[in-house]
């Protein structure tokens, strides 16, 4: 058997940053601000609490070891997750007896037993397996409020959204487990499939747990993209040696390199050479080699993370993209955007996304989710 191939270390330079990988070929498409170094008095870091900071690329935290496994482009079909496949506007809304809003209760409770089913395959998986000290759990879809009404049918839809992306928080944790079973296999241990199925206390029907591993929570082949992580290569992580088994199965990581800071040990091969530096990619944010590994905006209208939440309606009208002194872009083969969708004609995804970002943000702004 011929020897494996050394992975080359790439290099890539964005406003005076430098950053590494061996299994990344760009950056992502946005690059968090750095967070403060983890405080072990404290026990604490600035990992974000919102779930959907957790839906694209965020640095290394001590308390989220699963945050690089959140799948970037997921497909909410199939016979676990379909019940997922909603956008803001397909989400059933009803009214409740006292005047207040709430998913509607069919739907629910096919979301509660999903969410009850994740959190059973995490646990039982999780047991005699390594797991980070100071790790924490994804918040579960109920603590966003899809279980409660609110005061509108707005507010219920936004809430409902919410908490239909934090399901990927617990299918990622899910992944986390998973993928540890594979990569770290007890001598003579049952498959991860059989622990669930033959399990005393609660077993799962087997035709559920099989399609779960064909899903993007099992299915750890690079046909599933996910968000990966960046590291930041002037401190160590207590759960360093899963970035191993994360680039094993191909993971995006990249370790940022601090101007005029020893870069830690534990990641001294990410360490460029002059040569590796000489021939970095310069990426700026224009550049078309970032990677794209915002899970807003990938998938085809019919998947529920293309609505940004509250977005039931765009206050700007579709009209044709604003004249500029370029050359105006071919529209024909572009086709015409959906009825009071927002976007403009000859829009792509990212642009009208980048703008329904900034809307969004003035938005929330001036709402808060009834308590």
């Amino acid at each position: 058997m011929p020897p494996m191939e050394t992975p080359k270390l790439r290099v890539f330079v964005h406003e005076n940053q430098t950053f590494t990988s061996f299994n990344a070929l760009s950056l992502p498409a946005t690059i968090p601000p750095i967070p403060r170094p983890w405080n072990p008095n404290l026990e604490s870091n600035s990992s974000s609490d919102n779930i959907k900071d957790a839906l694209t690329t965020q640095w290394a935290y001590e308390t989220c070891p699963w945050f690089p496994l959140v799948a970037s482009n997921p497909h909410f079909d199939g016979a676990v997750f379909s019940c997922l496949n909603h956008s803001l506007y397909s989400l059933p809304i009803e009214s409740t007896l006292d005047g207040r809003y709430i998913l509607r209760g069919d739907v629910r409770r096919e979301w509660q037993s999903l969410e009850q089913k994740l959190l059973w395959c995490s646990q039982r998986l999780a047991v005699n397996m390594h797991f980070p000290w100071y790790g924490q759990a994804p918040r579960p879809p109920k603590d966003y409020g899809y279980l409660r009404p609110q005061v509108d049918a707005k507010l219920a839809k936004k809430v409902a959204m919410r908490s239909c992306d934090a399901f990927l928080g617990i299918s990622a944790l899910c992944t986390y487990f998973i993928m540890a079973h594979r990569y770290r296999p007890h001598n003579d241990s049952p498959t991860w499939t059989s622990l669930l199925i033959n399990d005393p206390q609660c077993p799962i029907l087997s035709a559920w747990v099989m399609e779960l591993s064909r899903t993007f929570v099992g299915d750890l082949t690079d046909v599933v993209p996910r968000n990966g992580m960046i590291i930041n290569g002037a401190y160590s992580l207590a759960w360093d040696t899963d970035v191993i088994m994360f680039e094993h199965f191909k993971v995006p990581i990249w370790v940022y390199w601090p101007p005029d800071i020893p870069g830690n040990k534990t990641w001294k091969r990410y360490i460029p050479s002059a040569e590796d530096l000489a021939g970095a990619t310069c990426a700026t944010s224009a550049s078309p080699n970032l990677q794209n590994n915002d899970t807003w905006g990938v998938q085809a209208d019919s998947h529920f993370w293309l609505s940004q939440s509250n977005d039931m309606w765009d206050p700007e009208p579709s009209q044709p993209a604003p004249l500029s002194t370029q050359p105006q872009q071919d529209l024909s083969r572009f086709p015409l955007p959906h009825k009071n969708s927002g976007q403009r004609h000859g829009e792509d995804w990212s642009a009208f996304f980048a703008r329904r970002a900034l809307q969004n943000a003035k938005k929330e702004e001036k709402e808060t989710p009834s308590q």
